[in-house]
């Protein structure tokens, strides 16, 4: 017996990292869709929500390829518009060695589409030395 569909789920994630320039703003693909119940379109990084209300739960991971300061700031927009707490950006830094450590942002929004909006979820990454990578996860619950 197959597991039953669940229509009221949508998540997105990065295939793989995405390279980040330092100090410039990347909007994540998010191109792995492993459900998507809601119908959502995703181009290149630009949810189309159908209208309704959701929960959106999201996660973005920087790594340094080298040991240095890494600072990311994350922004969850829905429309253009910061939805994250407080509708601010959130920031998370420090010093970091290897492809396996870095820094990891994440936290939950309540959305409102009215059919027209887009989600979109991006990383700044201000670094020294290395090269930095990000990648992203989107679970949308409609609600």
């Amino acid at each position: 017996m197959a597991a039953p569909t669940n229509n009221s789920v949508a998540v997105f994630q990065s295939t793989t990292t995405e390279a980040t320039a330092d100090n410039a703003v990347v909007q994540l693909l998010l191109a792995t869709q492993s459900a998507n119940g809601l119908g959502i379109v995703n181009t290149s990084g630009s949810l189309l929500l159908p209208v309704g209300n959701y929960n959106v739960d999201y996660v973005v991971a920087s790594a340094n390829s080298t040991t240095g300061a890494t600072f990311s700031t994350v922004s969850l927009a829905l429309s253009g518009v910061n939805v994250m707490l407080g509708n601010q950006p959130q920031t998370t830094g420090g010093t970091f060695a290897g492809e396996d450590t870095g820094s990891t942002v994440s936290g939950s929004a309540f959305v409102q589409s009215n059919g027209a909006s887009t989600l979109t979820l991006t990383v700044t990454n201000i670094y020294t030395g290395g090269a930095v990578t990000a990648s992203g996860y989107l679970r949308i619950t409609a609600m």
